[in-house]
């Protein structure tokens, strides 16, 4: 009750602009000092390396429906796939765009998201994941006013290759994060959107991202100068440098499944201790109610009686 008072709010202007900046402000915090092979690459063909970046989300409209769907795009065989089949360096390019946005994922999804779901005993990964994550981007498009923009770059061969690579025709799903990136709404027009109304866990992420611009439910969430936010991003920014290095990125998975289903584990027994608690204290007030509901009839009966009324009269007047 007390979460949905304080996520009450109408978007703000800043979150509507929010997705993928913070995958772009590591990777450009990495790519400006190297000089790598993987990262001189990378810069001469930066627009196909950034539409990588981009790509691994296509799935995240399945993420509360499908999750198979999210994951198929979130391995680190898949990137080993891409760059060992890629044709050209455009593609290759997209393929170390992949690998950058698994390495970020990597970091947010093993440790930021579980450490969220730790501080909070009232939330679970459906809601603080993506909220914690809007928090942040919202953070950055404050300081540096960027916006998405993401695969523009991809033609149909690329698409092409992609699809094939991941067994699925994704073609719509790249029709709808183009549009949703290059409208900056990727958090209110992507995520999660395949879900419908009929979901409740979509509608309320939906109501939690309309309520980070009150500043009784932001304070739930870790900013980006928070020392949680830089270890999740120290720990992304070494992930990247084995990507550019052509280093064996981490074998943490992705998406953070085993880490956050341990953190939903360990917040369902809080959960319950915190549901008991509720109903103990609810049953105190009704049980309290209840006496000073008998303690008001009983007073209530004495000045009847004082004024000699009739009792078939107080006692209508005390069921009143």
């Amino acid at each position: 009750m007390l979460m949905v008072v304080f996520m009450v709010s109408s978007t703000p202007q800043n979150v509507e602009a929010a997705g993928g900046i913070t995958h772009k402000v590591l990777n450009d915090a990495e790519l400006a000092n190297c000089n790598t092979p993987i990262c001189t690459l990378i810069k001469n063909h930066y627009a196909k390396f950034l539409a990588g970046v981009g790509w691994p989300d296509v799935t995240v409209p399945y993420y509360y429906t499908r999750f198979d769907n999210y994951q198929s795009t979130h391995t680190w065989l898949l990137y080993h796939k891409c760059l060992a089949t890629a044709p050209d360096d455009d593609t290759k390019a997209i393929c170390y765009g992949i690998g950058a946005h698994l390495a970020v994922d990597s970091a947010y999804h093993n440790y930021l998201i579980p450490e969220i779901l730790n501080k909070n005993a009232l939330c679970f990964d459906w809601l603080c994941h993506p909220v914690e994550e809007v928090v942040v981007e919202s953070d950055y498009i404050n300081l540096r006013g960027d916006e998405g923009g993401f695969m523009a770059a991809l033609d149909d061969d690329d698409i092409d290759f992609l699809n094939k690579l991941v067994g699925k025709n994704l073609n719509s799903e790249v029709a709808l994060l183009k549009d949703v990136y290059g409208k900056a709404e990727f958090y209110t027009g992507g995520y999660g959107s395949a879900s419908g109304s009929s979901n409740w866990k979509y509608e309320a992420y939906k109501l939690g991202v309309a309520g980070i611009s009150n500043p009784l439910f932001k304070t739930m969430f870790y900013d980006m100068n928070s020392p949680e936010v830089m270890t999740t991003h120290e720990i992304a920014r070494n992930n990247l440098r084995d990507v550019f290095n052509g280093r064996t990125p981490p074998a943490a998975n992705p998406t953070g499944a085993e880490s956050i289903r341990a953190a939903d584990s360990w917040l369902g027994s809080q959960q319950l201790k915190v549901s008991i608690m509720m109903a103990l204290i609810l049953f105190s007030v009704i049980f309290f109610i209840t006496k000073i509901g008998t303690i008001a009839r009983f007073l209530l009966s004495i000045p009847m009686k004082l004024i000699g009324a009739p009792k078939a009269i107080a006692k209508t007047v005390v069921k009143k």
